[in-house]
């Protein structure tokens, strides 16, 4: 079991199939962009226990230039970040990365704000809190 605090966005206690040993050069990659450090760190960790090759980014303009110039296959992408919306995020991205694999995820219930995600290209629209091994079980569903 992950025991540490994970913060508002994710729960606790959640068990994450496999471990945290070194990763193959093959590991998909995620692209965590959250402005909290507290969700970003545990995403880091429990993603990475189950195997994927994790990245984070604390801001709307940083998460759009780590997606840009890194590529990852998947971008967990919050709505609600400084410099640019998770929304502008996700508009530049689609312009710019046509295809590239986003999941929204959120605190805020706004079904006006997922259904332009979902229509801007987001393959989903995640609300938080969210136990960890669902969230897992997404992006591997996403990245096929």
């Amino acid at each position: 079991m992950i025991s540490s605090r994970p913060g508002p966005g994710v729960q606790r206690g959640a068990k994450v199939e496999g471990h945290a040993t070194a990763i193959a050069s093959s590991a998909r990659r995620v692209l965590v962009v959250d402005d909290e450090p507290r969700i970003r760190s545990f995403l880091t960790r429990a993603l990475s226990a189950a195997g994927f090759a994790v990245t984070g980014a604390a801001t709307g303009p940083q998460g759009l230039k780590s997606a840009l110039s890194d590529h990852p296959d998947l971008v967990l992408l919050d709505l609600e970040l400084p410099g640019l919306s998770g929304e502008q995020v996700l508009r530049h991205l689609q312009r710019q990365r046509p295809g590239q694999t986003v999941l929204v995820w959120s605190a805020t219930v706004d079904p006006d704000a997922e259904r332009r995600c979902l229509t801007l290209g987001a393959c989903g629209y995640l609300r938080k809190p969210l136990p960890i091994q669902e969230l897992v079980s997404r992006i591997r569903a996403n990245l096929g």
